[in-house]
């Protein structure tokens, strides 16, 4: 025998260990063109350490010969099927067009050939006790030329994959890991087995070439646990169970005594029942989690879709209002001409129906402003214009605006304003709308008695409070009023409103850094609608 029993067990293991993530491998991606590639690749490896294996353990010239010039045929076959993985790696993308397939088997095949039935790659192997010398033959260069070719395409084509994701996706570190274990194997067993026999003519490296696939085979590994390479987590909990199953076995195997055996042969059964369990509770949580990744994956899409159809809605009912205002603004302009009698004097009943037009036409153009409104809000272009502005001349100059419509009701409207208010930091137009709609809805939902509209300074803010004795609100619909189109369930008795007034109100007071609130008793006991501005600017 040539080897030591230390280089023995070290070539047993890696064969081992290749071996069984080969056959996970196959077993688990055999239709899948990348499993299938890497398979065949971790195949040629393994059996490529097992001829070296027996390169070295038999002494028979010829038995020598044979198994030398099988190794060189799987060593071929390595870089061979590296190239096809290299090819549909990290992404089990387009089959492999035929023609690059016959280019890349094609040559293969009759290198594979050559070296092993003829002497034109390896010649002679000498054997010198431990030492074995290879004797080349004329078309060795080709098997060299070969293996660089083919290791230096496939680590080019996968440097250009790795180079067209962007930082931070999976695949590049998927790539990253394979292809820099892969790169260090290949260093590893060309110098050990090609560069330093065929340079220094010193063959006793030969023995260290195998250990080289524990570069690709670490890296792999760890790849597969961490970065899920070719989508099989589950692979690495299977090589972990395999590994310490040979290792049991060969244990049980070299027993020294029957009651030894016995013990071990029992350890081995129960790890066998237990490595069959981790890995079923392994496949478990990965089909758990893929089935949790892929309701991820359609609730994004479905988000997507929906801001999409948000910005289409959005955009839509911004053009129709815009299309909309402008013929309802000419209507209404000839109609306050007619009501003016511009055109000539009108009977009072005429009056009368021009002006509930006109009331109708104040009311759309309401509506549309609201929904004009509401589209810049959902779309992020509030734009507001800050002054100082006096809220307590603000405030009257609402009152006096409204004053008619809540005297035809027979309410009285009236003011509180607290004395020397500061001037507050604010969009003039924006904040009288908002006090003019918390009013106006006062005026629209209360029958009989008062609406007091309260300026006062509260802590460091602004506070207006709009007092009513109307309709009142139960405090279980108090949460849901400032949301779109809701009302408070006797709103509906009182009025046919869009249900999107408050809901302004409140992005408009938040747009400046402030906050509304709500307080009523109870249904028909009347209600409180208000709003707070600091009196420092918090507005976003």
């Amino acid at each position: 025998m040539g080897m030591t029993s230390l280089f023995q067990l070290g070539y047993f293991s890696t064969f081992a260990v290749n071996l069984a993530l080969a056959l996970i491998v196959l077993s688990h991606k055999k239709r899948a063109r990348v499993g299938l590639y890497f398979g065949l690749f971790v195949f040629a490896i393994s059996f490529w350490i097992l001829t070296l294996y027996f390169f070295y353990l038999f002494a028979d010239p010829d038995v020598v010969l044979l198994f030398g010039r099988l190794n060189f045929v799987f060593a071929t076959g390595i870089v061979y099927f590296v190239v096809l993985f290299s090819q549909v790696f990290p992404e089990d993308g387009r089959p492999i067009p035929i023609k690059i397939q016959l280019v890349l088997g094609i040559p293969t095949a009759a290198l594979a050939l050559l070296t092993q039935f003829t002497p034109l790659v390896d010649a002679k192997e000498i054997v010198s006790g431990a030492s074995r010398v290879t004797v080349y033959g004329p078309l060795y260069f080709l098997f060299i030329l070969h293996f660089i070719f083919f290791a230096g395409y496939a680590i080019w084509r996968l440097v250009i994959k790795y180079l067209s994701f962007p930082a931070g996706d999976l695949r590049r570190l998927q790539i990253r890991y394979f292809g820099f274990g892969f790169a260090l194997s290949v260093f590893f067993g060309a110098a050990t087995n090609i560069f330093i026999p065929l340079i220094g003519g010193n063959y006793d490296f030969q023995h260290l070439g195998p250990l080289g696939t524990v570069f690709l085979v670490g890296l792999t590994t760890y790849a597969i646990v961490r970065h899920r390479l070719l989508q099989l987590k589950v692979i690495a909990t299977e090589l972990f169970a395999a590994a310490l199953l040979v290792f049991l076995t060969i244990e049980a195997a070299f027993s020294s005594s029957p009651f030894e055996l016995v013990v071990r042969v029992v350890i081995l059964l129960f790890s066998i029942f237990l490595s069959i369990q981790l890995v079923k509770s392994v496949l478990l949580e990965v089909r758990r989690r893929e089935e949790i990744q892929k309701l991820a994956d359609d609730l994004k899409k479905a988000n997507a879709k929906l801001s999409e159809l948000s910005e289409i809605k959005s955009n839509f009912v911004s053009i129709a209002s815009h299309q909309l205002r402008a013929p309802i603004g000419g209507v209404r302009s000839y109609l306050t001409m007619m009501r003016d009698e511009d055109f000539g004097p009108l009977p009072n009943k005429q009056k009368k129906i021009i002006e509930l037009n006109l009331d109708v036409l104040d009311h759309t153009l309401h509506v549309i402003e609201m929904f004009l409104d509401v589209t810049k809000m959902e779309s992020g272009k509030i734009d507001l214009s800050l002054k100082k502005t006096d809220l307590a001349e603000m405030t009257e100059s609402v009152r006096r605006e409204l004053a008619l419509s809540a005297e035809r009701k027979g309410l009285r409207l009236r003011t509180r304003i607290s004395e020397g208010l500061p001037a507050a930091q604010v969009d003039p137009e924006k904040i009288r709308n908002v006090i003019f709609n918390l009013v106006e809805n006062a005026i629209k939902y209360t029958e009989r008695g008062t609406v007091e509209i309260i300026l006062r300074k509260s802590n460091h803010a602004l506070e207006c409070r709009v007092a009513d004795t109307g309709i009142g609100i139960e405090k279980e619909e108090i949460p849901k009023l400032f949301s779109k189109f809701v009302r408070a369930g006797g709103g509906f008795r009182v009025s046919h409103g869009s249900g999107l007034g408050l809901y302004i109100i409140k992005a408009l007071v938040e747009a400046h850094g402030g906050t509304v609130f709500v307080e009523s008793p109870g249904e028909g006991k009347g209600s409180v609608f208000g709003f707070r501005l600091p009196l420092v600017s918090k507005r976003r």
